[in-house]
């Protein structure tokens, strides 16, 4: 008869040991494949491809950097790119903090603010007021000549300046008037200058970052928010230093006074820290701060921009909801931001540049100027990516970075530079569901494939009924 399915008879059929052990090992075995393959079709499978970036809006780019040694009056957020764009002195989306020496978060300096012109007085004539002689002081030969005139008199505002910069010439009759107008009041404070050209361990020392600095000293030591800058009119600085003079008297009967607000206000903290974002156009670019100010010239020497990065990310941010999405997926599908209070330090007249394309940085390496000139530069490759993996898609920013080193001239102020590049190409990932056919089929023929296998084995074995399982 032609049969392809025959059968043994009952009676033929015998229960041995090898089989027993052989069947207990394939149900173990069976339960281990169920719940292998159950687990692997629960799991979804993520895949990327490459598309064309058709997106024309802007790219949204958030930061939050702090300065420890760059006072928000001379930090200036500039804005370039390729196609022309040059925005410097953003003030709209940013906003400033000033920062005590421990890097404490004091002062808000505000938002939207546009830093006020100076005005000057332009009707001094120097050598008119030379007629009568001269009644600035000027402090020459070091250290020690500078701890005399200080004890000369009980106060000394004192002007640190530089020849060539325009700004001091253009204060020097205001200051000589002014000299000559605290003379005839007799009152108790030096008009003094030092040349920074001649004096540069003494400004050093004296922490003069720019040109002109004004500072009021008493008894040789910087007055509490001693740092004048205001108008630099005769009216004006003699304002200044009356109320100075007013608030130390107050001082010295309510002492309590002054380190109360010491420990809450000092507009001479040295630091600052700048959050905000700006909006860049879809092409290679940078944003950079630098040590700027519109009445002043920087001292190149004394510019220090060394920062930490707490926060820098592009595009939209992303919701709680998306950024546990992007936890569930693999590294290379999810490069969306930098490690935060990555640290970017320096010696004085130090910077660092960056460059940032768009992927999830694991980390960024600390960068260590090599010597005065040489300065490390960041780079940051910026890819868009579309997230298909859930009801509800979403877009974010992948990020590569790279740090090369530039040359700076030793008169040339640094800056602390972050620039990009956005790739015209987006990555799409996606979610690849396992069908409910394919479990059916890969349990099917794994049972089959062990079962075979197992039968094979066990009629390998010896055919002892007795004692059978």
């Amino acid at each position: 008869m032609f049969d392809f399915y025959r059968k043994v008879p009952e009676d033929l059929k015998q229960a041995t040991q090898t089989g027993g052990l052989m069947s207990i090992l394939w149900l173990v075995m069976l339960g281990w494949i169920v719940l292998a393959e159950t687990g692997r079709f629960l799991t979804s499978e993520y895949r990327s491809r490459i598309d064309v970036d058709r997106s024309q809006e802007q790219l949204r780019i958030d930061f939050n950097i702090s300065f420890p040694h760059l006072h928000c009056d001379r930090a200036s957020v500039d804005l370039w790119d390729k196609i022309g764009r040059n925005q410097a002195d953003i003030t709209r989306t940013v906003e400033k903090w000033q920062l005590d020496e421990d890097g404490r978060q004091r002062a808000y300096k505000g938002r939207d603010r546009v830093k006020p012109d100076i005005q000057h007085d332009d009707h001094h004539s120097l050598d008119a007021l030379h007629e009568n002689g001269i009644h600035v002081d000027h402090i020459e030969g070091g250290r020690d000549a500078w701890d005399a005139h200080l004890a000369t008199k009980e106060y000394a505002f004192v002007q640190f300046w530089a020849p060539w910069c325009p700004f001091c010439r253009q204060l020097a009759p205001a200051w000589e008037a002014l000299a000559e107008d605290t003379e005839q009041k007799n009152e108790p404070v030096s008009i003094a200058c030092v040349d920074c050209t001649h004096e540069p361990q003494l400004c050093h020392d004296e922490e003069v970052h720019a040109f002109p600095t004004l500072r009021l000293y008493r008894h040789g030591r910087p007055v509490h928010e001693g740092t004048y800058r205001g108008d630099r009119t005769v009216v004006a600085m003699s304002e200044f230093i009356a109320s100075k003079l007013e608030l130390q008297a107050v001082y010295e009967h309510y002492p309590q006074k002054q380190e109360t607000r010491r420990d809450h206000w000092d507009d001479d903290d040295p630091g600052c820290r700048i959050a905000g974002h700006v909006l860049v156009n879809r092409v290679p670019g940078n944003f950079h701060v630098t040590a700027h100010h519109s009445q002043e010239s920087q001292n190149a020497k004394r510019t220090n921009i060394s920062h930490i990065v707490h926060r820098l990310t592009f595009g939209e941010p992303l919701n709680r909801w998306q950024r546990r999405k992007l936890g569930y997926l693999a590294d290379q599908h999810a490069r969306v931001a930098p490690r935060p209070d990555a640290a970017f330090r320096g010696a004085h007249h130090r910077g660092v540049h960056q460059y940032w394309p768009v992927q999830k940085s694991n980390f960024i390496p600390r960068l260590r100027a090599i010597d005065a000139t040489r300065i490390p530069r960041s780079f940051f490759n910026v890819v868009p990516t579309r997230y298909d993996v859930t009801r509800r898609p979403f877009s974010a920013f992948q990020t590569l970075h790279h740090v090369h080193s530039v040359i700076y001239p030793l008169d040339t102020a640094p800056e602390a530079r972050f620039a990009y590049d956005i790739s015209p190409m987006a990555v799409v990932v996606e979610r690849r569901p396992h069908r409910l056919y394919s479990l059916v089929t890969s349990l099917l023929a794994l049972v089959g494939g062990s079962f075979a296998f197992f039968r094979m084995a066990s009629q390998a074995g010896p055919s002892r009924g007795r004692g059978a399982l």
